[in-house]
């Protein structure tokens, strides 16, 4: 999968969740701040891994969900 079609697909919260893992984490974060400036890719990294986590009924508690 590409980098486009990873974004899109995490975006619009159909990346399957197995695939949802650290290494995924870091590479959504990694793209993020390579095409936008410090404080806006936080801000996309943030509000994305909510609404991914709210698409796939994750719980927001310390040890899942958005933390």
């Amino acid at each position: 999968m590409t980098d486009d079609e990873f974004l899109v697909a995490f975006e619009e919260c159909t990346l399957p969740f197995e695939q949802w893992t650290h290494h995924a984490h870091v590479r959504a974060a990694y793209l993020y701040a390579s095409r936008h400036d410090f404080r806006t890719a936080i801000d996309i990294v943030r509000t994305r891994i909510q609404s991914y986590n709210a698409a796939h009924n994750v719980p927001e508690a310390l040890e899942r969900g958005y933390h």
